[in-house]
């Protein structure tokens, strides 16, 4: 799984600073003369900053700035995409065209595929830099200056690509009412089952992706920035990608929905996830962000127990169960603390006994949080993890979702995890896999 562009191997093995420089002048130059013929007629993305509410200022091609609101979701909200014998649980499979303004959309759709191209061309320009500040060419006195030109290259290419992501959001105009709409929705469960202290911005950009024949993608990035996990990771940029594919001739529609761990050019990954209803976006997100190691994601369920109440009314409270028709020690150790449970396992297990304690105590907890008249109003997913605390000891931390994606994303991530260990992956290759499986 080497990600790499064509130029890289011939960068890579290059000797003198001479075919360095043959290899990416070409780059710098193309990179120079985009930056010179850009035209300076922005088109403001549409955004917002930790608000469900949008202001939508956006240039427009015949009557000057346009402002729209997109409100909080409600009821009417989700009537309005609904088809007309369809519930309003589900969202429109077919969009009313009529009103939907598909011009001069060629320019936003070439900015988008640009974006892709420049994206490599950093690469490559990152890797040159790279290659002549390293050891080998630390005795080239030309190095330096050749290194000096392809810094100078790389603030160009960011310039390019900050004015390229201008120029690719979409007017009002050209954006489907009705994806707006679900672009709020998906934004205000994110900002609802992440907590505000986890990041420092939400903001959302909408792009016009691509066009192919007669089906244009419309797709919308909500950035959450700089999220922080519950282990602590930092991500400089996590992204929600929405997107909405609508033949324009007959108005059949079809959205998607997928994640990025770093920015990438619109229209330049997989769709993702088609979805088909609010519940089922708000169950895809859920699994989505679990599958990318945010357990944070899903609206966990407090514990409604103290510590002393499990040790003393629950099972989880007993050192020895029976387990196949023998008493067997599983566990010295249980506390609640954050809205989870952690149950400490003995010492000594074999691998067998091990994953019988494990699925004894998973069935525990449980039963539970799935027992009682409202089970079926109020079902819980049960997810765990294996965590060490003190002297090295081993505890499994339960969480109590009410979601079932966020169950399904991590059984998903547990296996992919498997898989990487059983074929050696390092990280990249397990965050590529994890990609494409999204």
């Amino acid at each position: 799984m080497h990600h790499s562009t064509p130029l890289h191997d011939k960068l890579v093995a290059s000797r003198t600073v001479t075919e360095i420089l043959n290899h990416i002048n070409p780059v710098i130059e193309s990179v120079s003369a985009a930056l010179r013929n850009l035209k300076d007629e922005p088109i403001k993305a549409a955004r917002f900053a930790n608000s469900v509410r949008v202001s939508l200022k956006l240039a427009s091609t015949s009557a000057g700035v346009k402002t729209m609101e997109v409100g909080s979701i409600d009821a009417s909200d989700v009537a309005r995409t609904a088809g007309r014998d369809a519930s309003k649980t589900q969202y429109r499979e077919v969009t009313d065209t009529t009103g939907l303004d598909t011009s001069e959309i060629r320019g936003h759709i070439d900015a988008a595929k640009t974006l892709s191209t420049l994206n490599g061309s950093l690469k490559d320009l990152n890797v040159a830099y790279q290659i002549l500040l390293s050891e080998a060419f630390k005795p080239v006195s030309s190095a330096k200056t050749a290194a000096r030109a392809v810094v100078a290259a790389i603030r160009e290419a960011n310039e390019l690509r900050k004015q390229l992501m201008t120029r690719a959001a979409a007017v009002s105009a050209k954006m489907p009412k009705e994806h707006l709409t679900r672009c709020a929705q998906a934004a205000k469960i994110i900002k609802t089952h992440v907590d505000s202290s986890q990041y420092s911005a939400i903001t959302v950009t909408h792009f016009i992706a691509s066009r192919v024949g007669s089906v244009v993608n419309y797709q919308s990035f909500v950035n959450i920035k700089d999220f922080t996990t519950e282990d602590g990771f930092v991500y400089p940029i996590y992204i929600v990608v929405l997107t909405t594919s609508i033949d324009v001739n007959s108005g059949q529609t079809v959205i998607y929905l997928t994640s990025l761990q770093d920015v990438k050019a619109p229209g330049t990954f997989p769709f993702g996830t088609q979805i088909k209803s609010p519940s089922a976006m708000r169950s895809s997100l859920a699994r989505l962000m679990a599958i990318d190691g945010h357990a944070t994601f899903g609206d966990r369920r407090p514990v409604g127990r103290t510590t002393d109440q499990l040790r003393k009314t629950s099972a989880l409270g007993l050192r020895t169960v029976k387990i196949g028709g023998k008493n067997m020690e599983i566990s010295d150790g249980v506390r609640v603390s954050n809205n989870k449970i952690y149950v400490r396992l003995v010492e000594g297990l074999s691998p067998k006994e091990r994953t019988a304690a494990i699925n004894e105590l998973v069935s525990i907890v449980s039963s539970m949080y799935r027992s009682g008249p409202s089970v079926v109003k109020n079902k819980n997913a049960i997810t765990y993890r294996a965590v060490r605390g003190r002297q090295n000891r081993e505890w499994l931390e339960f969480s109590i979702l009410p979601s079932r994606g966020s169950k399904a994303g991590q059984m998903t991530l547990k296996r992919i995890n498997e898989v990487a260990v059983m074929l050696g992956m390092d990280e990249s290759q397990k965050r590529a896999l994890i990609s494409a499986i999204k």
